[in-house]
């Protein structure tokens, strides 16, 4: 298991480039961008990613029915190469999410350390506390994006008839 939010991997498949191309477009939908939304957006239910194609690249997540934050965006490029078809895949938290969690993790490791360069033996309560907020913090992250990038690998393995994981 991975202890940071990303992940590179380069596959290979059997599909000519514009097979594989194609293959992922038929599943994947443009995403629909509302800023107040008074009706659920339901997604075509042969699609099973959200984003957008640009001549050999991508860039798409997963369509799921929850919220999670630490849904990896993924990012592949195609190249045609001998025998089939390379497709670079980087897996990565929203930029949003990753700013806003360098900067809670920022403010609590400030925090700690202030907290244990004057604690005294009466103080340690307030350090226990930061500190499991760390440690919880960092498990969130790593079990949440782990957990999404596993069914993610799954889905994409699927589209292509290969194995990611």
């Amino acid at each position: 298991m991975k202890l940071l939010p990303y992940e590179k991997i380069t596959v290979k498949t059997n599909l000519d480039k514009t097979a594989a191309i194609k293959s992922l477009a038929m599943v994947t939908q443009k995403k629909k961008i509302e800023i107040i939304s008074f009706s659920k957006f339901k997604p075509n239910k042969d699609k099973i990613f959200y984003g957008r194609m640009i001549n050999d690249s991508f860039s798409i997540e997963r369509i799921i029915g929850y919220r999670n934050s630490f849904l990896p965006q993924i990012n592949g490029r195609f190249q045609q190469v001998q025998n089939g078809t390379e497709i670079e895949l980087s897996f990565k938290m929203h930029a949003v999410v990753t700013a806003f969690m360098v900067f809670w993790f920022g403010i609590l490791t400030v925090t700690f350390i202030g907290m244990i360069s004057i604690a005294t033996r009466e103080e340690l309560l307030p350090i226990g506390i930061v500190s499991g907020m760390l440690i919880f913090g960092g498990i969130i992250v790593v079990f949440a994006f782990n957990h999404e990038l596993k069914k993610a690998m799954e889905a994409l393995g699927k589209v292509w008839n290969i194995s990611l994981t």
